[in-house]
């Protein structure tokens, strides 16, 4: 279980620093052929792809004799990537893992609590609220019940104007749900807690946030650019060092570490035209279905229903389904398929590490066990062929959840092989 979970994390991880290799290489060419509003919503293809991750496939036969390909293929992309056999090993891993997503989403929560303490008491004017500090705000704070920030002195240091260009920033981002895409990235963030390019992508991603937010602003009020970017000037100048340390990761901020110059440049760019945009969206519907589609196609899909019991193709019978999770070392290589077994009947497949080298078959037959605890254990029936040649009949009395070992060791070590194997419940009294 352990181990299926890791190879799971590692592969959303590769996954997502590709993608974000990706959006970074794609928003500045969006950005200055569609603007920067489409140049933000290329980050879609991130969580987008992702979830594809996880969609299952359609792995299941009715009718199977065999399967026979190199054994590379059956662990799909994570065998690039195999960890060194043990459980005790990858649950190390795992659990350093995850400590350290722990320790991170802790401070991100401190550092969102006391940029919430630092706002003091608020008073409401309208639809925002004043803070009693000059230091917090303008910002957008609370999931839940959203609520816009502005400094204590928002009258006296914004003109009329400025300040309604500041209310309206802020409720773009509300309308847009950008503080549930921050709490995501900051989840990300937290889950991998050790790679550079996420925390590259997260900064990087609100910055584009606040350009686009910038850009609608401009788009409402259109005469604003300069009063838009007195107002950034005036904020800025109270962004100081002791302000850097109370910003939240997950509110938008109008003061940040964002370069001003860049933002107040953007303000000055002519809006696309309707055909740069139908362009660039239809950009980004291929670049995000074709990575949405081959990340689901690389994902393991390594479980397989082999039925060779004849006669019984059409019949109605009640089973339990059991999933197989394997780990096979043969000839010093090691993979791990997964393999759907229903009670009963017998489920196999063949592996071969190269044209060179010898077919292995490997089938199952999962029974009631006689004798013992008859409700957390299954009786597993082995068959082990080395080129059409049987080299042992192993039959083991499998505890569900937990690993049982089949090794066999000869002379001339040419028939040797190891074989792990955790039998799960799926399902009781599964019709097929």
């Amino acid at each position: 279980m352990a181990n299926e979970f890791l190879n799971m994390l590692i592969q959303l991880g590769l996954a997502s620093t590709a993608l974000a290799l990706l959006v970074l290489a794609l928003r500045l060419p969006l950005r200055h052929y569609a603007g920067a509003e489409i140049s933000y919503k290329a980050w879609l293809i991130l969580p987008l792809t992702m979830f594809a991750m996880l969609l299952p496939h359609r792995v299941y036969q009715d009718s199977f004799t065999g399967l026979s390909i190199p054994i590379a293929q059956l662990a799909g992309v994570a065998d690039a990537i195999e960890l060194p056999a043990g459980r005790n090993w990858s649950s190390l891993v795992l659990c350093l893992w995850l400590s350290g997503s722990f320790i991170m989403l802790a401070w991100l929560v401190l550092q969102h609590h006391r940029f919430l303490r630092n706002l003091g008491e608020l008073t409401k004017h309208q639809d925002f609220y004043l803070a009693r500090g000059i230091d917090a705000g303008p910002a957008l704070t609370g999931l839940l019940r959203t609520r816009i920030i502005v400094p204590g002195d928002f009258f006296q240091r914004y003109t009329a104007e400025e300040q309604a260009l500041i209310i309206a920033h802020e409720k773009i981002h509300r309308h847009r749900g950008d503080l549930i895409a921050n709490t995501l990235f900051a989840l990300l963030q937290c889950l991998f807690w050790f790679n550079p390019v996420i925390h590259i992508a997260a900064r990087v991603f609100r910055f584009d946030q606040e350009l686009a937010c910038d850009a609608r602003v401009i788009i409402q009020y259109p005469q604003a650019r300069r009063t838009y970017a007195e107002a950034m000037l005036k904020t800025q100048l109270h962004f100081t060092v002791s302000t850097t340390s109370t910003i939240s990761t997950i509110a938008c901020h109008w003061q940040s570490h964002h370069p001003l110059k860049e933002r107040i440049m953007h303000l000055h760019q002519a809006h696309p035209s309707l055909l740069q945009r139908i362009a660039a969206y239809f950009l980004l519907f291929a670049v995000g279905g074709f990575s949405a589609y081959s990340a689901w196609a690389a994902t393991p899909a390594s479980q397989v229903n082999a039925d060779n019991t004849p006669g019984l193709a059409k019949e109605t019978v009640q089973a339990d389904s059991y999933l197989l999770a394997t780990s096979i070392t043969v000839g010093g290589k090691t993979s791990s398929p997964r393999i759907l077994v229903k009670q009963g009947r017998e489920a196999s497949f063949t592996v071969r590490m190269d044209e060179q080298q010898s077919k292995w078959d490997f089938s199952f037959t999962l029974k009631t066990p006689t004798t013992g605890n008859t409700q957390d254990a299954v009786m597993v029936e082995m068959i082990v062929k080395k080129d059409g040649v049987v080299i042992t009949k192993p039959s083991l009395l499998v505890n569900l959840d937990q690993a049982a070992k089949v090794q066999q060791r000869t002379p001339e070590h040419l028939n040797d092989f190891d074989l792990s194997l955790t039998a799960s419940l799926l399902k009781k009294g599964d019709k097929f």
